[in-house]
């Protein structure tokens, strides 16, 4: 035991002047640049019944544009007086909010690392992938099915930056993956009100109910919207 604590001491330490987190072997999604692509809108934009987002120009394996639009809060961050209490639905803003990038991990602690703290509280935000947009014309348009990616990891880590679009969207679907609080921070309960727990399965609620209410802004018009398709990793 002594050899272990000793052994993770000096990883961590060495972690800490060199990085020294694993590289993934994932696919390069390209960003290509031609006249035919210098016609797409560089900024997609929304509205949503939150107000307003901007996303960007990302590409499949197969180089066919997606609007992404990453970083969407969907629930107001569970500090303070909200940890351990169930999620409230994020406030709307004004203007145009900038979705631009994933943003971290719902805290916890990393398998990948060696049992590192990684994250952040401040972590739920989902992301919506697309290659259809509202003002799309008549020709564009097609029925397609929304995939709602729920991220596995026993309910102890994992995030919705874990699987992209890279491969999904070589085909006509949407994508949406998101954040939910893990560990302790998502599921330890007291047993009463003081901490009720399973914040964790509630977070991922209140991101369907996100979703259902406004991946119409996503895609060419409600009645052009397929099925929505849970998919889940086991949780154990």
């Amino acid at each position: 035991m002594v050899l272990i604590t000793g052994g993770l001491f000096l990883f961590n330490l060495l972690c800490a002047i060199a990085p020294c987190d694993p590289k993934l072997d994932l696919p390069e999604v390209r960003v290509r640049k031609s006249f035919q692509e210098d016609q797409l809108d560089q900024s997609p934009r929304v509205i949503t019944t939150n107000g307003g987002l901007e996303g960007y120009i990302m590409y499949s394996t197969e180089a066919r544009p997606i609007r992404a639009f990453e970083g969407i809060p969907y629930g107001e961050p569970p500090l303070a007086q909200l940890r351990f209490r169930s999620p409230v639905r994020k406030a709307p803003w004004l203007g145009m909010k900038l979705a631009k990038k994933l943003r971290p991990e719902c805290l916890q602690l990393s398998p990948a690392k060696l049992l590192r703290v990684v994250g952040n509280e401040d972590c739920l935000y989902l992301n919506v992938y697309t290659r259809q947009l509202p003002h799309f014309t008549l020709s564009e348009r097609k029925l397609v099915p929304v995939i709602f990616w729920i991220h596995g990891g026993s309910y102890y880590f994992g995030n919705g930056g874990d699987y992209g679009p890279a491969y999904l969207l070589n085909h006509d679907v949407v994508l949406v993956t998101f954040n939910y609080r893990v560990g302790v921070l998502g599921f330890m309960s007291t047993g009463d009100s003081a901490s009720p727990g399973n914040y964790g399965l509630k977070d991922q609620s209140l991101a369907l109910k996100w979703v259902s209410e406004n991946i119409k802004y996503f895609v060419v018009q409600p009645s052009h919207t397929g099925h929505i398709n849970l998919l889940s990793k086991p949780s154990d």
